[in-house]
């Protein structure tokens, strides 16, 4: 682990420079041993070693048989779910920001499959159009009904700033939704969905450094040409 490189000593432990130093080396049981060093992100994680007693000696430093390639590669299959794990780590990570950044909106957002299911959304939603229960993986459509929703997931388009209203529990809601298609190159996952409150849309028109730079008089004059639904 000091040094990042494989040892292997075998038989006469005196000629190796971690054994020829120790005190205890004439009451040691071992005959040999190996070690291979194990890697994460370019770093010594740790090592995987094969302690061979005296009587094994002969069969496992038999010339058929190679220790150290042994290990090497149960050093592999280690690195590989070593590094598969801090990966999964990061992206949960990085997840778990996205989550927090897209909680802190005043927008609703919303993301769904190619098939409208959705697959996302932040708390503005939950505040906004207060879902009954999670709602992961079932139809946008069904859990806030409007026909414009329905039509953009039956025929997928982007769309912005389109004035809409909806009516929930008794509450009108009076915003703009904005739709834009998700793809993997020429195939087409899905779509992020964001629903913004006219009040909201009216505080960024009287402040639009406060908020996002695409706010400004232009981006109203095209949003009230849309008549709402």
């Amino acid at each position: 682990m000091v040094t990042g490189k494989q040892v292997v000593v075998e038989g006469d432990r005196r000629t190796s420079p971690v054994c020829g130093s120790c005190n205890k080396q004439q009451r040691c049981r071992l005959g040999g041993f190996a070690g291979v060093p194990l890697f994460v992100d370019g770093q010594v994680a740790g090592a995987v070693c094969m302690l061979v007693p005296q009587h094994r000696l002969d069969y496992v430093f038999a010339p058929e048989r190679d220790p150290a390639a042994f290990l090497g590669g149960v050093v592999d299959m280690l690195e590989s779910k070593l590094q598969a794990r801090h990966t999964t780590r990061q992206l949960t990570a990085v997840q778990r920001e996205r989550e927090n950044l897209m909680d802190s909106l005043r927008d609703a957002y919303v993301t769904t499959d190619a098939a409208g299911a959705i697959t996302y959304y932040n708390r503005r939603f939950i505040e906004l159009f207060h879902p009954a229960q999670p709602v992961v993986g079932k139809l946008f459509y069904n859990v806030v009904y409007h026909p414009l929703l329905e039509d953009l997931v039956l025929h997928p388009r982007d769309l912005r700033n389109h004035m809409i209203f909806h009516e929930i529990d008794g509450e009108n809601l009076f915003g703009f939704l904005t739709c834009a298609q998700l793809a993997a190159g020429p195939v087409r996952t899905g779509a992020t969905f964001r629903f913004r409150l006219l009040d909201d849309a009216r505080n960024a028109l009287m402040s639009p450094k406060a908020y996002q730079s695409d706010i400004n008089f232009s981006w109203a004059e095209d949003s009230l040409r849309f008549p709402p639904h």
